[in-house]
């Protein structure tokens, strides 16, 4: 699973950084929504951050333009998240394309099968020292060697190229971030629409590390001194164990039951084949007589041929239809129980979708809670979707829920001044 993403910040002014959806998933689950982390940085800095859903994407917000004006960061710069064991969030700031003695460049060169290495990059880390001829790339536990070259002022990674390319399949627009090691050898990390790509190594482990032979062979390779003599002796008592497990394995207490299920059989055999008698059918109910020595009773037995199985009465829902409410601007949003019926709620945590007036959608929760005897959907983060759309508690709010879409979308606001 891979354990860290790159994004790109276009604004500073922006409140909000987009994350790829899917490393999100990954490591936080389905329901990821809603959900607080640090964002740690190598000074010593942390902020608070919360995850959310907007227009089908996940951002990080709720805090953000704390850390865009405490780092100070420039306009388009690249930053790089990595997952720590706590499940917080670690930032790595490439102003310019560089952190620290580490780079990232886009591989827009995938044809020519070079690597160039930006310029301040160079100017930055080689201003008193040349930059050597090859350097070693170590990628997933190999080490490539790529020699250096100057093309049109520019310092690039020509041969050896092509096969550290074809052995991790890196491909057009992949984002590389090289991370210094030591004075010849760099640290490779490949970004696939923003998302490492992390390739499981098997692991040698013990038994991968034992030879096997194979029975005939080991078998033919030793040899057994055997007596001819005991053979007969050797057989006799194989068999006499044989017979003293079998009379172990029963014991007197299966002898019985045995021995009562028998005669159960040829008592409903005989019970059957009477002539006065119809023969039971599949399905068809049976008078048997109860042979129970406490009290003389006939009790009625189904003789099916496969296991009765329970059918819950379920309503049909037409999800098709959409249905249309009206609720008064609070503290919380209830699902009525009519659409709970509708949706099919049963779960603890429900995704939903709602729109607003300017028809922007955005992926909610919905929370199941206990109401007196029964149970409640609310929709989790109400309030502040009340703040971003300008209602007021006590506004009169239109809704119009789609089963088949799962979409809620709030049609009409009747503000509570008007009238």
């Amino acid at each position: 699973m891979s354990r860290s993403c790159v994004a790109s910040l276009e604004k500073t002014s922006s409140l909000k950084l987009v994350v790829p959806i899917d490393f999100v998933k990954n490591i936080y689950g389905v329901y990821w929504q809603r959900k607080t982390i640090m964002i740690h940085h190598i000074s010593g800095k942390r902020w608070p951050v919360s995850l959310r859903s907007v227009s089908g994407e996940c951002v990080i917000t709720d805090g953000w333009s704390n850390v865009v004006r405490d780092l100070q960061l420039p306009n388009i710069t690249l930053l790089r998240l990595r997952v720590m064991e706590d499940q917080n969030m670690e930032i790595d700031c490439f102003i310019q394309n560089i952190c620290g003695e580490s780079f990232v460049t886009v591989n827009r060169y995938g044809s020519l099968n070079i690597i160039v290495i930006p310029d301040d990059y160079v100017t930055t880390c080689y201003t008193y020292s040349p930059m050597n001829d090859y350097y070693n790339i170590y990628a997933e536990g190999k080490i490539w060697k790529v020699e250096t070259e100057r093309i049109n002022d520019n310092y690039v990674l020509t041969k050896g190229c092509p096969k550290l390319f074809h052995d991790l399949g890196i491909e057009d627009d992949d984002i590389l971030l090289l991370m210094k090691m030591d004075s010849v050898t760099f640290e490779l990390k490949i970004y696939r629409k923003g998302v490492e790509i992390a390739r499981n190594n098997k692991e040698e482990s013990e038994e991968d590390s034992l030879l096997e032979i194979p029975r005939d062979s080991y078998y033919k390779s030793v040899d057994f001194n055997f007596s001819q003599e005991n053979d007969s002796k050797d057989q006799e008592i194989a068999e006499m164990d044989e017979g003293e497990k079998e009379i172990s394995k029963e014991g007197p207490n299966s002898m019985k039951k045995k021995e009562a299920k028998e005669t159960k059989k040829e008592d409903i055999a005989e019970y059957c084949n009477q002539p006065n008698k119809k023969k039971p059918m599949e399905g068809t109910e049976v008078e048997m007589p109860d042979v129970s020595t406490v009290e003389r009773k006939t009790r009625s037995r189904l003789t099916l041929d496969v296991e009765q199985k329970r059918v819950a009465r379920i309503k049909d829902v037409d999800k098709t239809v959409c249905y249309e409410f009206t609720m008064k601007g609070g503290n919380r949003m209830r699902m009525p129980a009519n659409v709970v019926r509708i949706a099919g709620l049963k779960n603890k945590v429900y995704e939903i979708k709602v729109t607003n007036i300017n028809g922007e959608t955005i992926d909610m929760n919905l929370r199941r809670q206990k109401n007196g005897n029964g149970v409640r959907y609310a929709i989790e983060g109400w309030p502040m979707f009340m703040q971003e759309n300008g209602i007021r508690f006590g506004d009169k709010l239109h809704f119009r829920f789609l089963c088949e879409a799962n979409v809620l979308i709030l049609t009409k606001v009747d503000a509570v001044n008007e009238g």
